[in-house]
């Protein structure tokens, strides 16, 4: 973070939803001096919806048909939380998430899109509901590999009568047929109804829209039934307001939206139908600091259908006015477009399209349609190099109260009132061997050990290396524990050293709180007790901790004392140097992010008590000098060689994609030296594998020998406690110049 612009106002945007997707990669053209995004979504992929029909019908892929918010904040220089919001505290003005500490704004956004209406007609897994509908594709996948055991064919009905509803019951006839020729789907058919509660289908459109659309279905075999209100569903039964029943393999939930629950308790207007009530400008009515757009928000003064058509012409116009209330300058009007073309795919490559009375349709507007979303997606796919230049001065509040000539020494300490109040905001409790902490704070901490034990110490810490301080918390807590742990020893307690970037005094707060309750979610769980640290104004945020802990002076594990015949063990998959490589420079998938930052906050603390509950001899954590370089310490100085079965080391999702694309981190060059020692016996070995065994790891797993009697035995209890383990190798007495041997 560049110090010459410190930040004094926080956006933060609830939800990847299109209008906002406009916001982000707008603040990425053109940052705003001392303005900073926070994007918090319970979704990393954004679901364009004007392709999943193609999706499920085959034509994309997933990545063809979702948009990564990860890169594309990376982009904007914004945070990404990915986490769920429950509720929102106007009057403080905070977010409230479900699994981490609430998140302070000064202006907010809301793009979170709509849920499924009449939800209470059916219980949870009853059916598949569209919306939201970044889960819709997970469902309809799940749900089609119950078909396989059918001893009949399928049948599946769609409530709802609109675009929605027909599209997907031509693309899942034509998906299923596809996969029938394939050898995918085992049935010869599948039957397919269409249930609406009005005269007809496509209610809102002109007959002829109607009639092409009923022809089609007609002839795909695809059966409508009109009039025909769901009113319960229960055991796959659906029963309807005459009492008519249809039992059915398969429910899919195509009908209107409903605003998600938590806007009813957030004090937030909202309209008959729940949704939130915006103005001309898409700000909330009443309010002077939110917004609200797409299928949450509400026009009374221009009511329209929830489509993705409008939240896209929104984004625009709220990037603006955004910047605009930045800036104190007058904002602008949204004018809705009058009508706006329809497409509907239709299965195979044909859409029928319609605008006012006119109705078109033919593969022609297959290839229309394609260009249209395909380019709306590069845009927050494909980015442009930027100058990192800023354009003109922010009017935020507190922009005028921060000091760029900061001291250094003491001087650069957090202020006493926000220590205080991140310190009060974290609730710690202590253990009864702390004699002094936290809870009466003085000069130092004092801790009472166990008899007939010895103190075990080390100290770790990171800069920041993801715009998330929360996640930074637990990652940097797990990653300094794992030193005690490899051991063999019992964390006990914790003193931090954290660096906040100057911003705001509200800001700084904020960012303390979510850096030290991220580590404290490890640290309480793990039975270690933070005592006390210092903190620091600084150019970014980093965190470190040194950790106190204890160990039976005979019990002491080291890295060194393998003996010969053991086997092994490696506790966690490899591969976040190369991720988080990737993730700096935004070329990361968010999906192979997320799965390696869930390893990466995994504690070694119960792996350690297996490793010493089945005789391990000697055990390291895997850490910056990659796997092979931790291994290469255990047999330094011994009689024995490691060889490593390639095989059976776990990798992380994406890994060695990235190491394909030439990615990777910039202490690998460095590490890449210890390959020297490595034999490879299969001259199929890449130099990617090679890599990948030096690649440095953040929070890594515990590198085990084990005695070869109960390395079965190891090996079981770590994957029962979910632990993505595997017996990688065995030590042997060394017979060559090499100490490793790579099978």
């Amino acid at each position: 973070m560049d110090l010459s612009s410190p930040i004094h106002t926080n956006i933060v945007l609830v939800g990847g939803g299109h209008a906002h997707l406009a916001v982000i990669k707008n603040f990425g053209m053109r940052p705003e001096p001392g303005v900073r995004l926070t994007v918090i979504s319970k979704e990393v992929f954004t679901a364009y919806s004007g392709m999943m029909p193609g999706l499920v019908a085959g034509h994309y892929d997933f990545t063809d048909a979702h948009i990564d918010l990860g890169p594309l904040c990376n982009f904007a220089k914004a945070r990404l939380f990915h986490d769920e919001v429950i509720n929102i505290d106007l009057e403080r003005k905070f977010v409230i998430c479900r699994n981490r500490p609430n998140v302070k704004f000064d202006l907010l956004s809301i793009d979170c899109g709509a849920i499924a209406s009449q939800t209470s007609v059916f219980d949870a897994g009853q059916v598949i509901p569209v919306k939201p509908i970044s889960e819709f594709n997970t469902q309809w996948e799940k749900a089609k590999r119950t078909f396989q055991d059918l001893s009949s064919p399928p049948i599946i009905s769609i409530v709802g009568g609109g675009p929605a509803g027909i599209e997907l019951a031509m693309s899942i006839k034509h998906r299923l047929s596809i996969d029938k020729v394939e050898n995918k789907f085992p049935h010869t058919a599948v039957s397919i109804k269409i249930l609406t509660s009005g005269p007809e289908i496509l209610s809102s459109y002109p007959r002829n829209a109607q009639k092409r659309c009923r022809k089609i279905l007609a002839s795909a075999g695809i059966e409508v039934l009109t009039n025909w209100r769901v009113t319960e569903v229960k055991n796959k039964q659906l029963e309807n307001d005459t009492g008519g029943k249809i039992t059915v393999d398969e429910i899919i939930w195509a009908t209107g939206s409903e605003a998600p629950g938590w806007l009813k308790t957030s004090g937030l207007p909202t309209s008959e139908r729940g949704f939130i009530q915006i103005n001309h400008h898409l700000r909330v009515i009443g309010t002077e600091t939110v917004f609200a757009a797409g299928d949450v928000a509400d026009m009374e003064f221009s009511p329209r259908p929830k489509s993705g058509v409008f939240a896209v012409r929104q984004g625009r116009v709220l990037a603006q006015n955004i910047r605009r209330l930045c800036r104190g300058r007058k904002l602008i009007r949204f004018q809705p477009q009058r009508s706006v073309l329809s497409l509907i795919t239709m299965g195979d490559k044909y859409v029928v399209g319609n605008k006012g009375p006119l109705t078109l349709s033919g593969k022609w507007l297959w290839y229309l349609k394609t260009y249209i979303d395909e380019s709306f997606v590069k845009k927050f796919t494909v980015f442009p190099e930027m100058k990192n230049d800023t354009i003109v001065e922010s009017k935020g509040e507190g922009s005028q109260q921060l000091n760029l000539m900061r001291c250094g020494g003491c001087g650069s300490k957090i202020n006493s009132q926000v220590l205080h109040n991140a310190l009060n905001n974290l609730g710690i409790s202590e253990a009864p061997e702390v004699i002094i902490g936290l809870s009466s704070p003085d000069d130092a901490a004092i801790i009472e050990l166990p008899k007939h034990t010895v103190m075990v110490q080390t100290v770790d810490g990171f800069r920041t290396f993801i715009d998330d301080p929360y996640i930074l918390g637990q990652v940097t807590a797990c990653h300094a524990l794992s030193d005690i742990y490899a051991m063999g020893a019992v964390a006990q307690t914790a003193l931090a050293l954290a660096t906040v970037p100057l911003a705001a005094v509200h800001l700084m707060q904020e960012e303390l709180t979510q850096m030290m309750t991220g580590a404290l979610s490890v640290l309480t769980k793990d039975g270690v007790t933070l005592v006390g640290g210092h903190s620091s104004e600084g150019p970014e945020a980093s965190l470190g901790f040194a950790i106190n802990g204890y160990c039976d002076k005979e019990k002491i594990i080291r890295k060194q004392g393998a003996k010969e015949s053991d086997v092994l063990i490696l506790s966690k998959p490899i591969g976040t140097g190369v991720i988080l490589a990737a993730q700096m420079q935004g070329k990361a998938r968010s999906d192979f992010l997320h799965t390696a930052l869930n390893i990466m906050v995994q504690s070694n603390q119960q792996a350690s008590e297996i490793f010493l509950r089945n005789g391990v001899n000697a055990m390291t954590d895997v850490t910056g000098f990659g796997l092979a370089g931790h291994l290469l310490e255990m047999i330094e100085k011994s009689s024995l060689q490691a060889t490593l079965r390639w095989k059976k080391i776990p990798l992380l999702p994406g890994a060695e994609a990235l190491f394909e694309q030439g990615l990777s981190s910039s202490l690998q060059s460095d590490n890449f030296l210890a390959t020297e020692k490595i034999f490879t016996r299969d001259r199929s070995h890449k130099s990617i594998q090679l890599n990948l065994l030096v690649d440095p790891q953040t929070s890594g797993g515990l590198l085990a020998a084990v005695p070869s009697n109960k390395a079965k035995q190891c090996l079981n209890e770590l994957l029962k406690s979910g632990y993505t383990a595997s017996m990688i190798g065995e030590f042997s007495v060394c017979t060559g110049s090499f100490p490793i041997i790579l099978d």
